[in-house]
């Protein structure tokens, strides 16, 4: 049995290529951060600073706040409100600090 290893090209990522949309839907959301994932990272705005997420899963179709909003969950799950649904972020980091879990970036 022969395996073939399909190659896909992409052009060169800009920065602006690394700004995650929230108006995406939750699928199209996860997808672009792990095809950004570890390097360079996808980016949303915090306080109108870089926080780079690298890691994160769906969680619910529900919008119940405004789009763009972090939602606390419990002590470990911190959500994303998106445009169509929510995801739950696991992996952080702000400008100019560490990679972290969620937990460890709730609780810092």
């Amino acid at each position: 049995m022969a395996f073939f290893c399909l190659t896909t090209y992409c052009s060169k990522i800009n920065p602006e290529d690394e700004h995650l949309s929230l108006e995406d839907d939750n699928d199209t959301f996860i997808n672009k951060v792990k095809g950004l994932s570890y390097t360079p990272g996808g980016y949303v705005y915090l306080d109108g600073k870089k926080l780079k997420i690298y890691a994160c899963r769906n969680y619910s179709s529900e919008v119940e706040v405004e789009v763009g909003k972090f939602i606390k969950k419990n002590k470990s799950t911190l959500v994303l409100q998106l445009a169509h649904g929510q995801v739950e972020l696991l992996e952080l980091q702000k400008e100019a600090k560490n990679k972290v879990d969620s937990k460890s970036f709730m609780n810092g």
